[in-house]
Parts: structure tokens; sequence; C-alpha cells
């Protein structure tokens, strides 16, 4: 049973870091803040021409793509007395396509959470303590890794182009809403929220391991 569970132990070196990159990424993604300081530090909502408040751009952004009920992504520009709709068909459907993604990403990163969570449970269960400290030693250096891999690849190359065309790959063409509001530089803000997500669950997993897995102690009186 022990050498099951240390074999079981090792899998957390795996799940672990994918579990709060993949959560990090997601709920990067999902928060209006994330757009609001987008907007608020490009100032792409009067580059494009639009003239929307950043706080509504921003919250209905999050809550569609947080939304599994609304069934369209549109946003309305007041014109006098008329609502113009400020993004096209293909710029909805690529936010249906991204809004789909998320929820995928989603559920895998809550399968990599609840199976990291079942391991590491059972080891506690049949004590191999130690190869759990180990374990999540391991684990926290290659998130730490990969986190800072992640930043590099989205600031500095195209990868988040490659993401987009791998996994979305919807064509918007040069007058797209879309494409005009979120820039090259989005990729930069979605890096600095992702991080201090990921960097804030790593820092709640390593406390909660050193707690849990702290070496008993046998005082004598």
């Amino acid at each position: 049973m022990q050498k099951i569970s240390i074999v079981f132990s090792v899998l957390l070196t795996v799940t672990i870091p994918a579990a709060i990159l993949l959560l990090s990424f997601n709920f990067a993604l999902r928060l209006p803040q994330t757009y609001e300081f987008y907007f608020t530090d490009s100032l792409a909502i009067s580059k494009a021409g639009l003239n929307i408040e950043i706080q509504d751009m921003s919250d209905e952004i999050g809550s569609y793509l947080s939304s599994v009920k609304e069934p369209t992504f549109q946003i309305y520009e007041k014109n006098g007395s008329y609502n113009d709709p400020v993004f096209s068909k293909k710029d909805r459907e690529a936010m249906k396509r991204i809004r789909d993604f998320l929820f995928k990403e989603l559920i895998a990163g809550l399968i990599f959470l609840a199976f990291s969570i079942l391991v590491y449970e059972f080891g506690l269960f049949v004590k191999v303590e130690e190869w759990l400290r180990v374990e999540a030693y391991i684990a926290s250096w290659i998130t730490g890794i990969l986190l800072a891999v992640e930043s590099v690849l989205m600031a500095a190359t195209s990868f988040p182009q490659w993401l987009y065309n791998r996994f979305i790959g919807v064509d918007l063409g040069k007058s797209s809403s879309l494409k005009l509001l979120m820039t090259q530089n989005f990729s930069k803000t979605y890096i600095i929220f992702s991080l201090v997500i990921g960097v804030v669950m790593l820092i709640v997993f390593i406390y909660l391991n050193a707690v849990r897995t702290k070496p008993r102690t046998t005082v004598f009186y």
C-alpha cells in the first residue's frame, strides 16, 4: 500500500503544476478587472473610436466569459436615440469560441485539482508525509518555472497569436472592433494577472503543505 501511495504522490509533480497553470490562465481571462486594467492603461477603447465606459466594457466581457447562459456577445454604443451594436458576427463567433475554450480549460483544471487533492489526502492517510513534502517541493519549483516560461512566451513571442489561431481560429479582419480593442498589449496585462493568481495559488499550496506535513514531535514531561 505504501509503495502505491509513493507512486501516486509522484504524480503530484504533474497534477499540481497543471492545476495551478490552467486555473490561473482561466481566471485571468474571466476577471473584469483584467480588462479594466488593460483598457485604462492602453486607452484602447478611445483609440478604437468607441464611446463606451471602461467599466461597462470590462464588466460585459468578464460577465459573458463567465456565463454559460448568454447566447451571444454584444455591447451597444449610444448614438443619439439609438443603440448601435459594436461587435460584428465574426467578433461574436470568436468570443463564443473563447468562452467554450475557457469552459473546457476550467473543467481540465478542476479535474487536475480534484485528482491532486485525492492523491494528497490518500498520502496523508497512509502516512507518507515525507514523500509528500518532497513531491510538493518539486511541484512548487516546476510550477514556478512554468509560470516564468509562460510569461516570457506571452510577452516576447507570437505565442498568443498561435494560441488564438490554434484554439479559436476566427479571422476577424482589419476592421474588427474586437481586434482593434484587444491588441498585442493585452497579452502583457494578461501575464500580470495570471502570474499574480498563479503565485497566490502556489503560496497557498506551499503553506497548506507545510502545515499538513509538519513532522510529528513527541514532548515528554
